[in-house]
């Protein structure tokens, strides 16, 4: 089953295939929010005006440092919109953000409103036999940057895998 072709029911043997989009995406961005929103307020403090005069590679090595070993995280993006320039770190750093990708827009009461969305194959997965048994659930959050521009930080985490199939 290709899930790419569901939009956000990504998953979903768990999820109900009758209820809409973003009742799917909240359900299967639902145990990733924690993780998000604390990478979030990480990377907003972390991207402040005082730090990003530093280094890229200082930079990109400071905001990703909490996500390193968390094995549900596949890949990270931050982009900071400037009027003057846009700065995007990426972790791995060769990983582009998926532009295809479908976006659901959701609410959560503490996190706000976040973008919810299903990657095929998943970014920043180690081996083409991970990206094809895998599906990424992406969760974006942008938000005006207290120094100009704007802020937004991009988790792509595992997602579920296919039901297994019995052999024959």
């Amino acid at each position: 089953m290709r899930f790419a072709t569901l939009g956000l029911a990504l998953a979903c043997a768990a999820c109900d295939q009758s209820a809409g989009p973003i009742a799917n995406a909240t359900e299967v961005a639902a145990p990733h929010l924690a993780t998000f929103g604390t990478f979030d307020r990480w990377a907003r403090r972390a991207c402040d005006g005082q730090a990003v005069g530093r280094q890229r590679d200082a930079l990109s090595e400071t905001v990703f440092a909490p996500l390193r070993g968390l094995p549900d995280v596949q890949a990270a993006w931050v982009q900071m919109l400037r009027t003057t320039s846009t700065i995007t770190l990426a972790l791995p750093a060769d990983v582009p953000l998926p532009l295809t990708a479908r976006w659901v827009t959701v609410r959560n009461p503490s996190l706000g409103t976040l973008h919810v969305a299903a990657a095929e194959p998943c970014p920043g997965a180690k081996s083409s036999v991970q990206a094809q048994a895998r599906t990424c659930v992406l969760v974006s959050r942008s938000e005006p940057s207290p120094h100009e521009g704007t802020l937004t930080v991009t988790l792509a985490f595992r997602g579920p895998t296919e039901p297994e199939r019995p052999s024959r």
